[in-house]
């Protein structure tokens, strides 16, 4: 079974919030390598597990983080072809 590529959204993580202690970075970097060589199924359960050591306050930040990605422009993606002005209709105008 291949595996669908990964979406990197970037390095959203702020320096002054990573750890500065070097073992606990080269572990993580070790952890992140491991993750990568798993399937889809294997990634879910495993962030799953994280999600459920957390606290409010972690489930909260996590949540912040994550509201960006997942608002995505749908409309973007449509064939060219769908592509009307879309507030027209609503606004009281009519569409050519």
């Amino acid at each position: 079974m291949q595996q669908e590529p990964m979406t990197v959204i970037g390095n959203n993580v702020r320096k002054e919030e990573c750890c500065d202690d070097a073992e606990v970075q080269r572990q993580m970097e070790s952890c992140l390598c491991q993750f990568e060589k798993w399937g889809e199924a294997e990634q879910i359960h495993h962030v799953q597990n994280l999600i459920s050591k957390m606290s409010h306050h972690q489930h909260s930040q996590l949540n912040s983080f994550l509201k960006p990605m997942l608002q995505r422009d749908f409309i973007s993606m449509l064939p060219s072809e769908y592509h009307y002005p879309l507030p027209l209709k609503p606004l009281g105008c009519e569409l050519p």
